[in-house]
């Protein structure tokens, strides 16, 4: 008997699976192209044939059926912010939440992922800071020698990620007369979804932070189609007086590529003063 947990989960996961799924293909364009390319692509509302020809997918029945489900199915369901007006000086908008809420279920999700991948950094970062045996925390096994910065980062993220992604895809054991009817390659399974998601798909060496970097990319993407959807435009920054573009901010080298980068340096070198002061940069 499944658990109440395990319902509530499924009323999620099952019909936002669709959030998982562009955001795996996004992913897999950013290995071969620039986020720069499609940044822009939200906010002119994309058909499900302009996300096709930005992707460059051509004759792969597969990925033409995550794009079309997600822009034909998913964006459809979304409900745009109804703006009232009182005058011409006084407007207020307004999310109609609880009527609208059961359509944005997939942009709550994609919140979420994007909210995990920043989390699961931080996470390794207060471990990291906090824990007198420095990296060997994050060593499976004890045996093992001494390991550096970034490959206890690939560790952690790698684990934390996929335990993320184990729970809204859940693999079943199966027969084996089944499996045969499932394995061919137009078959989107639970599997092949975790699989594709996951760093060692990608077998990129030891630079997690290009995967991590695309990852949130990915993630950023799927969610202003959303909220382009909804009509709300750059939803992260949080006024127009601000000078810091928070969305440009996440992607931006200068952030967590360059900081991790100077941590690494700075725990090597012993620099632990230096190391202190760029730590403070996660009190978030």
């Amino acid at each position: 008997m499944s658990s109440p947990l395990s319902l509530d989960l499924g009323k999620i996961f099952i019909p936002c699976r669709t959030v998982l799924e562009l955001e795996i293909l996004t992913s897999l364009y950013l290995a071969t192209s620039t986020y720069d390319k499609i940044k822009e692509i939200p906010y002119t509302h994309p058909t499900s044939q302009d996300l096709l020809q930005a992707f460059n997918i051509v004759d792969n029945e597969v990925q033409e059926r995550i794009v079309e489900y997600f822009t034909d199915v998913a964006l459809e369901k979304l409900k745009p912010v109804v703006m009232y007006e009182r005058n011409h000086h006084d407007r207020m908008r307004m999310g109609n939440v609880k009527p609208n809420i059961e359509t944005r279920k997939c942009l709550f999700l994609s919140l979420h992922r994007l909210k995990v991948k920043f989390l699961i950094i931080k996470n390794f970062i207060e471990l990291f800071r906090y824990n007198k045996e420095g990296l060997k925390i994050f060593m499976e096994n004890e045996s093992e020698g001494e390991v550096s910065f970034f490959e206890a980062l690939k560790l952690y993220y790698t684990r934390k990620n996929k335990q993320n992604l184990e729970i809204m895809l859940p693999t079943e054991k199966v027969s084996e007369r089944v499996k045969e009817l499932i394995k061919d390659k137009k078959s989107v399974t639970n599997e092949r979804l975790l699989e594709m998601a996951t760093y060692e798909f990608f077998q990129e060496g030891a630079n997690i932070i290009k995967f991590i970097m695309r990852e949130i990319k990915a993630s950023l993407f799927v969610c202003n189609l959303m909220f382009a959807r909804i009509d709300v435009k750059y939803p992260f920054n949080r006024g127009k007086d601000l000078d810091v573009n928070e969305e440009e901010f996440m992607i931006s080298n200068d952030f967590l590529p360059e900081l991790l980068k100077s941590i690494a340096v700075s725990y090597e070198e012993k620099n632990y003063l230096q190391l202190k002061d760029l730590l403070t940069a996660f009190e978030f």
